[in-house]
């Protein structure tokens, strides 16, 4: 996951890139008529292999959310056509800039949660009706600097939504 391929990341912070992917099993891919071509769907920009769940993850394409001045308040992506069965879906955070420390966590959590290996954290992403996305909330450590925002996602249809509010008014205790 260290090689960033084009348009798998958008930077929404100094410290923070943010990537959506899904993960499909491999019996959904493999059909008897048909093998789907994942790698030439649009808006797929990186397909691996998951071994452990049988499975793949494809990352889509970000790269329309990247704005030339400061950070997007929402990013939103398309789920190409081949992957609309795919279970559940994944945000991707990746901290590889040094210089803060960075925690979440969510409403009614009694502990912050970090990057794994200090890079990444994983959450999980369902369709809308399946079960709703709990907003995250993020805190930034820089120096003697500390600011919030929180993400709120959805996935509903054939887009997956995230909208990013910085400096927001409730925060959870824990991240205080």
């Amino acid at each position: 996951m260290e090689e960033d391929k084009k348009g798998k990341f958008c930077r929404i912070d100094k410290y923070l890139r943010i990537a959506v992917g899904l993960e499909i099993p491999n019996k959904l891919i493999v059909r008897k008529d048909r093998v789907v071509n994942i790698p030439d769907a649009p808006g797929v920009v990186e397909v691996l292999p998951y071994p452990k769940n049988d499975a793949i993850k494809v990352y889509l394409d970000l790269s329309h959310n990247n704005i030339d001045s400061g950070y997007p308040e929402k990013i939103h992506t398309q789920v190409p056509e081949v992957l609309e069965k795919s279970p559940w879906g994944e945000i991707l955070f990746s901290n590889i800039r040094t210089g803060a420390q960075v925690l979440f966590g969510r409403e009614g959590e009694e502990m912050p949660f970090g990057p794994t290996q200090g890079k990444y954290v994983i959450l999980r992403l369902y369709r809308e009706k399946e079960n709703s996305f709990k907003p995250i909330f993020v805190r930034v450590d820089e120096g003697l600097k500390t600011y919030f925002f929180v993400l709120k996602a959805r996935w509903e249809g054939k887009i997956i939504a995230i909208k990013i509010e910085r400096d927001p008014s409730c925060i959870p205790q824990f991240l205080q």
